[in-house]
């Protein structure tokens, strides 16, 4: 027994309980140190000389320790209880004892005696983690908060690694939450989420504070990580579609809207929501028709609604309705906002009189309403001539040499009449006088975009924006100006805000062409036709519905707009939309020839060059597209789509070290773009070095996890091997993903697994795939080669010549995928 006490005693946490000792024993052992000596070793009894000193043995060998873990695991706790009671008599200042009864202690809520096992347990090692934690939790449970906080802020500090930090710092958390100290709640959320990635409500309890403090894309990013784990938390749908209007992601917005809806049908909350994005949107009667849903569940029409409602009714020009609207709002709430949205229909209906007692309202409510006064200067200027207006402002200006609002309109008034020397100075006295005089800034973004000034004219219409933020003036302007600066998406959310205040041909014209761009052809052939209807002869007008009706596939109106345009205006600009209607059409010659008066005009411009390259390759004139990209490739080596359409060529030309060595330029410059990877396999394939490709894809796969290109690459290379079985298991795979109809992956994934079928004369499988493949793409030279070998054997010589005709046709475009 000695032995066993000499023994190396194995570590233990204080969390982990240790094996069950062996029963009590009475050690004996003759060293010097740790012996309690017996009274009776001081009598004279001649026995006594032979008793040994008797040992307390460690807490670890203790059967009561062992009865305690073994209550503990059961959760038995009385039983554990009452040992650890006998085990502290003995073992009053062991640390792990007084944690397992304090546990014990809170969960039978006895928390003053908790407390004071915790307090003991501190006291004699304040270093360790536990009875901080357990501290902590009782303080929580107890609603002493700010003990709760401070005592697992210290246990953290101590041991993050405790199963109970989670719970900690989900509690500290929201004590800070409730104390308002976000940044540190927002602390405590990203220590929890690096333990807990998935936990819903860090997620969703950090995204709301990052709304709150207007981090939206922060916030995007914690919501979209909350419904990839609970794809139907509707609170998490609500807030991430109001997040995504707040960004302008409208399309968004409306997909979580429509989600929400479908987990709770006919929520007026959503439906009202819904409406307003459907207004963003120019969806006026999708709108509308989502306020006259709502209003069957019999709420109350308050403000919002009327609110709401009014404005959709603007953008659908049902003045009479808006203004019915406006006023029973007005009845709700006295907001200078609703008298101007009444005086705008008013203005509308050229009712000024009317319009301008609302804006004297509006002014009542609210006298530094900055929109207001902008839109009763609007509508003094509908009540006068120029020139007497003119006249008016100048005896203004001659009392008031530094009134800024009368500058700024003469200078508005001086530019009408192209008098724009002194509109300019007008401007630049007034903007002097007071730098955020947002008419000024206004009126003198528009001269400085009649000079193609347009960074300035954008930092003008930017700071008006900023003192006067739903001024429809400046945002349609603004919105003329991002689309002329190819800045879409900003060009719509501006030119929607306008337009549903003011009905404008150059705001339709513009709206139109950024509705165009984000391929919403229908919208945007609305817009353009309601432009010519105010406007009907506009070369610019005719250019941008042709290229809108290119845009959707209707060739035909597209060629009679651009035709027309021409007539107009002879730009580089229309010659080349023309003939890419031309190579839609299959005219290349005629396509070829605009393009060549474009490159004649603009003989250094890379983006033209970009065109006829792309336009020979669709012509099958692949050396000539490849000169185009390489001499494209000197200006500009480091462009990734550059080098991809090089070595895609050289590829495509069977120039492979060429293309490989293109590829390797490429793929340093972008190490995980699949695309480069998936090219680089098929050049070694190609060189039949098919064990370096299926090294490099197998070491993307470990990299990137499982891509569909990276199956169907590899087990392309595969099949050339005659390795047909890791070859199917690599398309099978492949075909389980799901990807939109249209997808080429999928098509060579049918092509290839059909080929390997015909290879192991499974005829009926391989017509399968084989049929599904030239369904997707009736071109397809390897599933029609593979398919008509098939009818060959089957003695279905009709089938099988049709097929191998189509091959040999001409006009088939090369197939991507390579025929070995």
């Amino acid at each position: 027994m000695a032995n066993l006490i000499k023994k190396k005693k194995k570590p233990y946490s204080d969390d982990i309980p240790p094996p069950l000792p062996p029963k009590d024993k009475e050690l004996f052992n003759y060293s010097r140190g740790n012996i309690e000596v017996p009274h009776n070793m001081h009598n004279n009894d001649p026995q006594s000389m032979y008793q040994k000193p008797r040992v307390k043995i460690p807490i670890i060998l203790s059967s009561l320790r062992g009865k305690a873990n073994k209550a503990i695991k059961n959760d038995n706790r009385q039983e554990a209880l009452k040992c650890l009671n006998e085990l502290i008599v003995s073992y009053p200042d062991n640390y792990k004892a007084r944690c397992d009864r304090a546990e014990i202690y809170q969960h039978l809520r006895k928390y003053e005696e908790a407390i004071k096992d915790l307090n003991l347990a501190i006291d004699k090692k304040p270093n360790k983690a536990r009875a901080y934690y357990i501290r902590g939790l009782i303080h929580n449970e107890t609603n002493q908060l700010g003990l709760a906080k401070n005592d697992l802020n210290t246990a953290i500090k101590r041991d993050a690694n405790d199963s109970r930090a989670l719970e900690s710092l989900k509690i500290c958390a929201q004590i800070d939450i409730n104390e308002q100290s976000f940044d540190q709640a927002l602390i405590n959320l990203s220590k929890l989420l690096e333990i807990d990635g998935k936990n819903i409500w860090a997620l969703r309890t950090r995204g709301e504070i990052y709304f709150d403090q207007e981090k939206f894309s922060e916030a995007l990013k914690d919501m979209n990580n909350t419904l990839s784990i609970e794809p139907k938390n509707v609170a998490a749908i609500e807030l991430r579609g109001t997040i995504h209007r707040k960004l302008s992601n409208y399309d968004e917005a409306m997909k979580d809207f429509n989600r929400a809806l479908k987990l709770i049908p006919g929520d007026p909350g959503f439906l009202l929501k819904r409406a307003k994005i459907y207004r963003l949107q120019s969806k006026y009667q999708e709108g509308l028709d989502d306020i006259e849903k709502l209003l069957l569940s019999n709420v109350e029409v308050d403000f919002q609604i009327l609110r709401t409602r009014g404005k959709i009714y603007r953008g659908l020009c049902r003045y009479k309705e808006a203004l019915a609207d406006f006023t029973a709002a007005s009845k709700k709430k006295q907001k200078s906002s609703i008298y101007a949205r009444r005086a705008e229909i008013y203005k509308i209906l050229r009712q000024y009189d009317n319009a301008l007692h609302d804006l004297d309202t509006a002014l009542k409510i609210n006298p530094k309403e900055k929109d207001v006064s902008g839109m009763r200067s609007q509508v003094l200027a509908q009540l006068a001539k120029f020139d007497e207006a003119l006249e008016e402002l100048n005896s203004t200006l001659s009392n008031k040499p530094k009134d800024t609002t009368a500058l700024s309109e003469r200078g508005k008034i001086y530019r009408a009449i192209n008098r724009h020397d002194e509109a300019l100075n007008d401007l630049n006295t007034a903007l002097s006088i007071n730098s955020k005089c947002f008419r000024a800034l206004l009126y003198r973004s528009k001269l400085y975009r009649d000079q193609k000034r347009y960074e300035e004219a954008l930092s003008d219409l930017d700071a008006a924006l900023v003192i006067n933020p739903n001024n429809p003036q400046i945002l349609r302007n603004r919105g003329k100006l991002y689309t002329l600066m190819q800045m879409y998406d900003k060009a719509q959310i501006d030119l929607d805000k306008s337009l549903k205040l003011v009905d404008h041909p150059s705001a339709l014209r513009y709206r139109g062409k950024t509705l165009s761009k984000m391929k919403k052809y229908d919208l945007a052939i609305k817009d353009f036709d309601r432009a010519l209807e105010i406007k009907p002869v506009s070369g610019n007008i005719f250019l941008d519905r042709g290229e809108c009706y290119f845009n959707s596939k209707k060739y035909k109106e597209a060629l009679k707009d651009l035709n027309k345009s021409l007539e107009f205006d002879e730009n580089p600009y229309s010659f080349e939309l023309r003939s890419s209607v031309y190579e839609e059409l299959k005219n290349y010659k005629d396509a070829l020839a605009d393009m060549n008066r474009v490159i004649h005009i603009n003989p250094n411009d890379v983006k033209v060059l970009k065109r006829r390259a792309n336009l020979f390759e669709r012509s099958q004139q692949f050396q000539e597209s490849l000169i185009d990209w390489l001499q494209i490739k000197k200006s500009l080596p480091k462009d990734i789509q550059v080098l991809e359409n090089c070595g895609r060529l050289l590829f495509e030309l069977c120039r492979y070290d060429e293309a490989l060595e293109v590829f390797d330029d490429a793929i340093k410059l972008e190490p995980n773009n699949l695309s480069f990877i998936c090219y680089h396999a098929k050049i070694l394939q190609e060189q039949k070095r098919y064990e370096e490709a299926i090294n490099e894809l197998s070491v993307a796969m470990e990299n990137q996890g499982d891509k569909c290109e990276l199956f169907v690459t590899r087990g392309a290379i595969y099949k050339s091997m005659g390795k047909f079985k890791e070859s199917l298991q690599d398309l099978n795979k492949a075909l389980k993903f799901e990807l939109p109809s249209g997808n080429k992956l999928l098509t060579e994934a049918y092509c290839y697994r059909g080929s390997i079928y015909r290879s192991l004369h499974k005829n009926e499988d391989a017509l399968k795939d084989l049929n599904i493949a030239l369904k997707r793409d009736p071109d397809n030279i390897l599933a029609l080669c593979e398919r008509s070998s098939i009818n060959r054997d089957n003695a279905r010589y009709d089938d099988a010549w049709k097929d191998i005709e189509k091959v040999l046709s001409p006009t088939l475009i090369t197939n991507e995928i390579s025929v070995s």
